[in-house]
């Protein structure tokens, strides 16, 4: 559910609060756009600027790559990562071109992700 989080930095800073030393934190986050069953495609939400986004949209929009920063920010150590995919990356590579300029820079194979899994333990 991390994706429906605006704030996920001070959900994580939370969780990490929370968990006793030695504790654990799983989470599976969805990465798609949560209307791809109806347009058909899970990243139509990366078309769309911030400001018109934020009134319609429910998800974060955050990728991958973020999420894991964030975890290793706060000494998370991963135990556990899974991740799925979509390809073609060529089609991948092709629906980037559509993307709204903020996503632009994203790496096709970071794109490719849309979903993940992840189990994390705090040691500190």
């Amino acid at each position: 559910m991390l994706e429906h989080t605006y704030d996920v930095n001070l959900v994580i800073i939370n969780i990490y609060k929370l968990l006793k030393k030695e504790g654990y934190s799983y989470h599976y986050i969805d990465l798609r756009d949560h209307f791809h069953i109806r347009d058909k495609c899970y990243l139509n939400f990366l078309k769309y600027p911030s400001r018109y986004w934020n009134f319609i949209g429910d998800t974060n929009r955050m990728r991958f790559s973020q999420y894991i920063k964030l975890f290793n920010k706060y000494d998370f150590k991963i135990l556990e990562l899974k991740c799925n995919k979509a390809g073609p990356l060529s089609e991948i590579i092709r629906i980037k071109k559509g993307l709204h300029r903020n996503f632009q820079h994203l790496d096709p194979n970071e794109l490719s992700i849309v979903e993940f899994s992840i189990l994390a333990k705090k040691f500190k």
